[in-house]
């Protein structure tokens, strides 16, 4: 496993991708370099794999970048690490919404086939490692207000008003 960090439009990337560096499996954030890299750590050194700090393929870290700065899905590979079937459902949902739609998690249960299963679909978001390119940050509660998200809800209200105006919607 390769990680290492990269600055983006809102703060800090640090990006986690297999030992081919092909496939993303976690980006984590934050508002400096070293926190995020202090995330990653505290996240991916539960894994059990190794993994060593070094410069990722550019054209990886160019389409991540991109989709970080504007809130469009690149074409970057993803790996689910160790997903439930359950997340990976909402996880594959959440991957054909478009930048400024959102949606309830209600909604988002209703799309995958599950509508009674709104705690656990709101627990996948929660559990999604890899931040922003599988877009957590479009759901939100059934009043419409932004509901936790894993790095705060600053960022998310910063990522849905700037996904709204570039796709002229309203939240």
């Amino acid at each position: 496993m390769k990680v290492f960090t990269y600055p983006y439009s809102l703060g800090y990337f640090c990006l986690v991708v297999d030992d081919n560096g092909e496939t993303i499996l976690g980006i984590e954030l934050g508002d400096n370099a070293a926190e995020a890299a202090f995330s990653a750590g505290l996240t991916w050194s539960k894994s059990g794999e190794e993994w060593s700090w070094e410069e990722i393929d550019p054209v990886i870290v160019k389409n991540v970048t991109q989709c970080l700065d504007t809130g469009f899905n690149s074409s970057v590979r993803l790996k689910y690490h160790s997903a439930s079937w359950i997340q990976a459902k909402v996880w594959d949902a959440l991957l054909h919404t478009k930048p400024g739609e959102v949606l309830t998690y209600k909604q988002l249960a209703e799309r995958i086939g599950y509508p009674t299963s709104v705690r656990p679909v709101a627990a996948a978001c929660g559990e999604n490692r890899i931040a922003i390119l599988i877009p957590c940050h479009r759901v939100v509660r059934q009043d419409g207000k932004e509901s936790g998200y894993r790095w705060g809800l600053d960022l998310k209200k910063k990522l849905l008003e700037r996904e709204a105006k570039a796709g002229n919607n309203s939240i």
